[in-house]
């Protein structure tokens, strides 16, 4: 407390030093004030003479509080509650006053901050600080009436009345103050001697709740030591529920698995049944598509035997066509011959008709019908041979093709043959698939019912431990709701004791 008024209070002298020195500058250098005196007309002259007169002094006075204030603000860095910065504080202020009357040629107005000092050193709440300011204001009024009433009273005279009318109000409001401190601080005294027998009651009882506290201490203990038994118990028979009822679910978890798996499995095994019964259905069915297609296969190697036998005898005609013509061809070539030495001989009869003359000339026609005819056989013949010669190309060529169709049809053949026995052995294979086919349904229909009759069993078991698990359920949320209320009463009890504690720890402090 002591530190907060002491920093509080430097701030305030501090604040008078910088006004007394202001007041000095405005009034010693420039003069302001004398504008604002009521008798400002021969205030410069005045001014003038306390320069010259006092200036001295004047210094004096403005240079001492500021010498106090540094003094006290340098304690006050040392320590805020040193017992000598409230009297030099109070000095600074009192002198800041004096110093700002002196320093504004003793204006009348200036004598106000006389209460301004007395009510900043009320806050000190002490009488020694407000009377010694007191004493030191009466002494300047003194002091000015005396000898330097131009300092103090701003005139060469003054009256006695106007110092008693001064010294009056200034010891008036002293003592206004110093009463207010002096009431308060006996009613300090009393709200303290109050405070003492209060607290001599309070303290009796104090132990008194200290005693009791102690004893609901020692009980809160017992009780608590009874409930973390309870507590205890109860959480080790949740563990142990817990532990049951996670065994029960993890057996219900493996069963329905188990039921899960079988479910699988059974679909499976319908799956799979329904596929073998597909499977031997077709594969009944393709045995007899494989009999009806070995029939119109025999009856396809017998109509591509017959068609080798065919082309064999078309080749053959053919063959036989070709020589046929060939022969044909040199009797063409024959005639040709013939008919060119006919000619040669028709020519031969005409020379000799045209030397016969005139006994020649029915020989010369004859000779001349028998050229002719031989021009128009040997024509014939080379239009039969062009004939021939596209015949006998035709021939060659249908004769090649007639033996690739009879070599094709060999193999065509060979190739029925390998197909009619490769459908055979098919045929023995199909029969031995169909057996095996036949002989795995029949497994898996067995199959099938075992795995109806285990999932029957499997639910069984899974509802026997289903009932299973809701009463290990059902009693283990009523060993939860009993171990609640067992841990809410212990919290309750732990509450108390800390209550209990809370309280003499209190009660020591």
């Amino acid at each position: 407390m002591n530190s907060n008024k002491n920093r509080l209070m430097s701030w305030y002298a501090c604040f008078s030093v910088i006004l007394s020195i202001i007041i000095h500058v405005m009034q010693r250098k420039f003069q302001i004030l004398e504008e604002l005196s009521h008798h400002h007309g021969g205030m410069h002259s005045l001014a003038l003479n306390v320069e010259v007169q006092y200036g001295i002094a004047l210094n004096a006075l403005l240079m001492l509080p500021i010498v106090l204030w540094l003094a006290a603000f340098i304690l006050l860095k040392k320590n805020h509650d040193h017992p000598m910065i409230p009297l030099l504080t109070t000095l600074s202020l009192t002198l800041s006053s004096v110093s700002l009357i002196a320093g504004g040629g003793g204006m009348v107005e200036l004598h106000f901050s006389i209460f301004m000092v007395v009510a900043a050193i009320a806050y000190y709440e002490q009488i020694k600080l407000i009377s010694i300011s007191t004493i030191i204001f009466a002494i300047q009024h003194l002091i000015g009436l005396i000898w330097f009433p131009r300092l103090v009273f701003g005139a060469d005279s003054y009256s006695f009345g106007m110092f008693l009318l001064h010294a009056l109000f200034l010891v008036l409001t002293s003592l206004a103050t110093i009463r207010q401190i002096y009431q308060k601080q006996r009613v300090l005294a009393v709200v303290e001697e109050e405070k003492r027998e209060k607290d001599q009651q309070l303290q009796l009882l104090m132990q008194n709740v200290e005693r009791m506290s102690r004893e609901l201490d020692q009980s809160s203990q017992a009780m608590r030591e009874q409930s973390e038994y309870h507590v205890r118990t109860s959480r080790e028979m949740v563990q142990s529920f817990q532990e049951v009822t996670k065994g029960f679910e993890q057996q219900h978890q493996s069963i329905a698995s188990v039921h899960l798996a079988l479910d699988a499995v059974k679909r499976l095994v319908n799956a799979n049944s329904a596929a073998f019964q597909q499977l031997h259905r077709h594969m009944l069915e393709t045995t007899a598509t494989a009999e009806h297609s070995e029939k119109a296969l025999d009856k396809l190697n017998d109509r591509i035997e017959r068609v080798s036998d065919t082309m064999a005898e078309a080749s053959m005609t053919t063959e036989a066509l070709y020589t046929a013509t060939s022969q044909i061809h040199q009797a063409m070539n024959l005639i040709t011959q013939v008919s060119n030495q006919t000619k040669l001989l028709a020519i031969n009869a005409a020379i000799e008709a045209s030397h016969a003359g005139e006994h020649g000339r029915g020989f010369a026609v004859v000779a001349k019908e028998i050229q002719r005819l031989a021009d128009e056989s040997k024509a014939a013949s080379e239009g039969i041979g062009g004939i021939l010669s596209q015949v006998v190309v035709e021939t060659d060529r249908t004769l090649t093709h007639m033996k690739q169709g009879e070599q094709e049809s060999q193999q065509s053949v060979a190739l029925a043959k390998d197909a009619a026995d490769q459908y055979e052995q098919m045929k023995l294979a199909s029969e031995l698939m169909q057996s095996i086919i036949k002989q795995l349904y029949e497994s898996v229909q067995e199959l099938q019912h075992k795995s109806d009759l285990m999932a029957d069993e499997m639910m069984s078991m899974s509802a026997l431990t289903e009932e299973g698990v809701a009463s290990v359920e059902q009693l283990l949320a009523s060993t939860e709701q009993q171990q609640v209320a067992t841990a809410s009463i212990h919290d309750e009890i732990e509450q108390v004791s800390q209550l209990a504690m809370k309280l003499t720890k209190q009660l020591k402090t």
